[in-house]
């Protein structure tokens, strides 16, 4: 009985350990000059987007890593003063892995939006030019 006891006890606190581990975030704070009337586009399957306009002729960009294997995600930027590419690489994770890249961007706001996801949730707030939205599922 004492054996059963502590076998239950280790495997909670293993799930305990995992859920903290899965909980932790990593964040990360970026800016980029861009024309006030550039192109921002983001790709980002899995983690969710939120864009703001702002007045200012650059983008600031805050990506916020959670779940395990959040570190194995690959952020591909591709910058100029015309355009800011943002792609989003999430390697193949098994079931218990809900590891995702959250965005929160402020872009000036004559600039053109292009935001694409699958799984996440898209907000994009105050823009005056053209916004192109594509999501699946």
């Amino acid at each position: 009985m004492v054996k059963r006891n502590l076998a239950i006890v280790l495997v909670g606190l293993l799930c305990v350990g995992l859920g903290a581990t899965a909980s932790l975030a990593q964040v990360e704070e970026r800016t980029f000059a861009l024309k006030a009337d550039g192109l921002v586009s983001v790709e980002n399957s899995e983690g969710n987007t939120t864009i703001h306009a702002w007045e200012q002729d650059e983008v600031r960009m805050v990506t916020i890593r959670k779940g395990r294997g959040s570190d194995k995600i690959v952020i591909i930027i591709d910058a100029s003063e015309d355009y800011l590419k943002i792609e989003t690489e999430y390697p193949r994770f098994s079931w218990f892995q809900r590891a995702r890249v959250n965005y929160e961007l402020w872009v000036p706001e004559g600039a053109t939006v292009k935001a694409e996801s699958s799984s996440g949730d898209l907000l994009i707030e105050g823009q005056r030019s053209d916004v192109r939205v594509v999501t699946l599922n």
